[in-house]
């Protein structure tokens, strides 16, 4: 279900998209880790759209028979920020999509969504309350060594390996530490590598996954998603 959830003053809407899933069935984040379906999105029928930002929730990673996959399981709601062309004009949302559910067997979903996003539209207090619910599960854009927490203090590449060095709350440990790259590379579960300490924490990740043998870790963008009870940051960076 897609909804309008807030218009803006520079004259955007946030929307929300609503994934409701069986009691323990899983569907997939925008990276899937090791095994998986990347859900796709297709606005292209949609009339006086500029842009589109998805804003993702924390996921959550499962161990799937000696690997593992990351997403969400009962159910993901999903915010989404809607730019028109036209500010004065509504937006014809047109959506196609496609996304994976998994139990034991995994099904693959399509599904086409078509919503109207009005200015002149009013919406419902509950929709209001839960998109400020669902943004308080995305987690914060920082910059690198960010005096927030908690933070990505330091990233380097070791051989076939990638050093996270993380900083959080003493009482606030973290919990997991998720890395992205480029299309076609795939990262392992954080390995600890030694206990926190005064709210210091290091992390390896392995390379499970690259484009091409051979391709090197040298100057690759990544995105690293720490997370903590109650808090997660996600920092973009070069190494």
């Amino acid at each position: 279900h897609l909804s309008q959830a807030q218009l803006n003053e520079d004259g955007s809407y946030w929307g929300i998209l609503d994934i409701t899933l069986n009691k323990q069935v899983k569907t997939y984040w925008r990276t899937p880790g090791e095994a998986g379906l990347p859900p796709r999105f297709d606005w292209t029928g949609s009339v006086n759209l500029a842009d589109v930002s998805l804003s993702w929730p924390v996921p959550i990673r499962f161990e799937d028979g000696g690997g593992h996959s990351i997403g969400y399981e009962n159910s993901l709601t999903l915010p989404i920020l809607f730019k028109p062309v036209d500010p004065r004009k509504a937006i014809t949302i047109d959506l196609t999509l496609d996304y994976a559910v998994c139990d034991r067997l995994c099904l693959p979903m399509h599904e086409r969504l078509r919503a109207v996003f009005d200015p002149n539209k009013g919406v419902s207090q509950a929709q209001q309350i839960a998109l400020q619910k669902a943004l308080l599960r995305v987690p914060k854009k920082q910059s690198l060594d960010s005096a927030d927490t908690p933070a990505v203090v330091r990233v380097i590449s070791e051989g076939e390996m990638v050093r996270i060095d993380t900083r959080s709350e003493t009482t606030l440990a973290i919990s997991d530490v998720f890395v992205e790259g480029p299309d076609g590379w795939v990262f392992s579960s954080p390995l600890p590598v030694s206990p926190a300490i005064d709210g210091k924490h290091s992390f390896l990740v392995r390379v499970l996954e690259r484009p091409q043998r051979g391709d090197s870790l040298a100057n690759l963008t990544l995105a690293v998603t720490v997370v903590a009870p109650n808090a997660a940051s996600e920092t973009v960076l070069t190494l």
